[in-house]
């Protein structure tokens, strides 16, 4: 009996060690990685103090989808994006099949597909990619 305890126990351990732990990173590290990659990369502030892109829309609906913590709009070269934070990589995939653009651990970027320097810089700075429509989230 003591010996179906300890395997118990064992194969618990080895079930959640092995389990797909979910990497968050927050904007400091984001936009780290991003200005290692390209100089050029600027952090675009609003004209003024809340007036900057938000998750919430009108009435309540959320535009950026379940889990939208916060929107940040960058400059790479002469072009811009939008990069959105979810409180869970599962929250951003599925935003990111959504509107068919790249995401990165928790983060979607916005208003990249179609533009080949943005999507470039995406991809080669941070690994992002798009989801195809068949993938399991």
């Amino acid at each position: 009996m003591v010996y179906m305890g300890k395997s118990f126990v064992l194969l618990l351990f080895i079930l959640f060690s092995c389990t797909d732990k979910e990497e968050l990173i927050g904007r400091l590290q984001l936009f780290e990685q991003g200005t290692s990659y390209d100089d050029s990369v600027k952090l675009v502030l609003a004209d003024e103090l809340g007036k900057g892109p938000i998750c919430e829309g009108r009435d309540g609906e959320l535009p950026y989808g379940e889990g939208c913590l916060k929107i940040s709009v960058v400059k790479v070269g002469l072009l811009e994006l939008r990069c959105i934070e979810f409180n869970s990589v599962k929250n951003a995939k599925k935003e990111a099949r959504r509107l068919n653009e790249y995401f990165y651990k928790n983060w979607v970027f916005d208003e990249v597909n179609g533009e080949p320097p943005l999507e470039s810089f995406v991809r080669n700075a941070f690994g992002a990619r798009l989801i195809k429509s068949n993938e399991k989230i």
